[in-house]
């Protein structure tokens, strides 16, 4: 959280002075009731009416500082909550692939909304409230102690008092916020997992399945947002005893003063104010201490957000873009895929790969890709072993074309650029190779067409297009390819399939359910994982 404020400091150095300036000026407009009494009791109407109408001034400064300081207040909480997101994204960019998917979309998705949202509204908003309460708290303690010192000491008895009370509740109350943000996170996921369902309970005639998961959902999301309330109310009212006791006890001690003829009647009506002001004080801080203290995990569980680095090749160039797999072991759980596997995929050839489903052809290009590692054995690319090589270097070299492509709410140009920098000249030689120029050409905003549900949606041998010149476009020496034509009419398939295939200075590895026997001469090896 420290590090949210700082990155903001010119910002946050603005609101604490307004914060500064319109407690001062409250304070100031209390202390002139003891002027305001006085002159009444003495009948001085003219002065009366002065400092009357100069706290009144006083104080309509103060609520205006204090009004515009509110609005720019959450200003500054959406720019540091927009710059907690970039940061965390920036994190999440950083992560091993293994890592990532350990987590899930649903849990990134909580993150960058429910936690965003609970930070905003509870967290940044109590380090402001806090500043505020000190500063109240030092103003009016200044003020006390010039009315008589008894007061400092009685205001620091009941002070510690205030603030620790509601510490009682801080423990259970940040365990049940830790709680609740993780059943935010999985609220989401299976939010999102029982609605991406919708087309195969619609096709099986059961919709009734959503009302029934949502009330289930909902329900155990409840629970923990009615638990974490019930100690925060528990928290709430250690603080509102401990305000209120505090106020009639000095209340009490001020009444023996003034008997005592210590401090004038005027003064009465003053520390009245200034009592409340710092009992106030003192038990919204401990309210605001616990505050921050429940988003705390928040920020706790973002910290183990580590790359995991590997040695890094440092101005070394690859010889060559052989791949070679060596004595490679690779299983899911009991389930053995790869036992003892050497493969070599040498520069610049064309290779083909089969198989049945479940004989590891997916599971190859995950592993050449980087995305997995394998249980034994190793992977090199130009000699070098993976595990010598970052994921940056390993994808300058490899790129790969999934069997369903992802396509970003985004317009074409963004979804082939990814917001890099590529030439009019390389966009176009890659839409003409891959035949979707024929798609653009079509669209009256062309490369600018808005892609997503609300907006144009693709078929799917248009994704593939799409996704085939989003690869190429990085012009990567090695290409894997996942059925990318699966879904293209058969002349349209072989014709890029063909395109592919000569490309002199590329490694092509394609997998396939149905190999063109027009295509089969152009592939220097067809490989059977079956046979392996």
């Amino acid at each position: 959280m420290k590090r949210c404020f700082l990155q903001r400091k010119g910002l946050n150095v603005l609101v604490m002075l307004m914060i500064v300036t319109s407690s001062g000026l409250k304070i100031y407009s209390a202390v002139l009731l003891t002027t305001i009494t006085n002159e009444l009791l003495a009948k001085h109407w003219r002065q009366f009416l002065f400092y009357l109408l100069l706290q009144g001034v006083i104080y309509t400064l103060a609520c205006a500082i204090s009004g515009w300081n509110s609005w720019f207040q959450e200003y500054v909480i959406q720019k540091m909550i927009n710059d907690l997101r970039i940061h965390l994204t920036e994190k999440l960019t950083q992560t091993s692939y293994q890592q990532n998917q350990a987590k899930g979309a649903g849990s990134f998705v909580s993150w960058m909304t429910n936690d965003m949202q609970m930070i905003a509204d509870q967290g940044f908003p109590a380090v402001y409230q806090m500043i505020e309460h000190c500063t109240m708290l030092l103003f009016s303690i200044v003020v006390l102690v010039k009315m008589h010192y008894s007061l400092m000491i009685v205001f620091a008895l009941l002070s510690l008092f205030t603030l620790y009370l509601p510490r009682l509740a801080n423990k259970p109350l940040m365990q049940r916020f830790q709680e609740l943000t993780i059943e935010n996170e999985h609220f989401t996921g299976k939010m999102s997992n029982l609605f991406q369902g919708y087309a195969t309970l619609y096709v099986l005639n059961a919709l009734s399945y959503l009302p029934k998961k949502v009330q289930q959902f909902s329900l155990q999301l409840a629970k923990r947002n009615v638990r974490a309330a019930k100690v925060h109310a528990f928290s709430t009212f250690l603080s509102s005893f401990a305000n209120v006791f505090s106020q009639i006890v000095i209340t009490g001690y001020s009444g023996w003063l003034i008997f005592r003829s210590i401090i004038s009647f005027g003064a009465f009506l003053t520390i009245e104010n200034l009592s409340a002001n710092v009992m106030n004080a003192m038990g919204n801080l401990a309210n605001c201490l616990i505050m921050i203290s429940s988003v705390q995990p928040i920020f706790d569980k973002y910290e183990p957000l580590q790359r995991k680095e590997k040695q890094q090749i440092i101005n070394q160039k690859l010889p060559d873009h052989t791949l070679q797999l060596e004595n490679v072991d690779f299983s899911y759980e009991d389930n053995v895929i790869f036992n003892q596997l050497n493969l070599t995929f040498e520069t610049g050839k064309k290779y083909v790969i089969t198989g049945a489903s479940g004989s590891g052809k997916s599971t190859l290009f995950h592993l050449l890709t980087g995305k997995i590692s394998p249980t034994n054995g190793k992977l090199t690319i130009g000699g070098v072993d993976y595990m010598e090589l970052s994921a940056e270097q390993i994808h300058e070299e490899i790129s790969y074309v999934d069997q369903v492509p992802y396509v970003f709410e985004a317009s074409i140009e963004e979804n082939l650029t990814l917001l890099q920098d590529f030439s009019s000249q390389q966009l176009q030689q890659v839409l003409t190779s891959t035949q979707f120029a024929q798609v653009t050409t079509q669209l009256p905003q062309q490369l600018a067409t808005q892609l997503g549900p609300s907006e144009l949606e693709l078929s799917g041998g248009q994704k593939q297009r799409l996704a085939l010149a989003r690869t190429l476009l990085r012009d990567t020496p090695i290409l894997l390819l996942d059925e990318t034509t699966a879904n293209l009419d058969k002349d349209t398939a072989e014709q890029i399939e063909r395109y592919l295939l000569s490309l002199p200075n590329h490694t092509v590895i394609m997998i396939t359910h149905h190999l063109n026997p027009k295509l089969a001469g152009l592939y220097d090896e067809v490989i059977d994982l079956n046979t392996l």
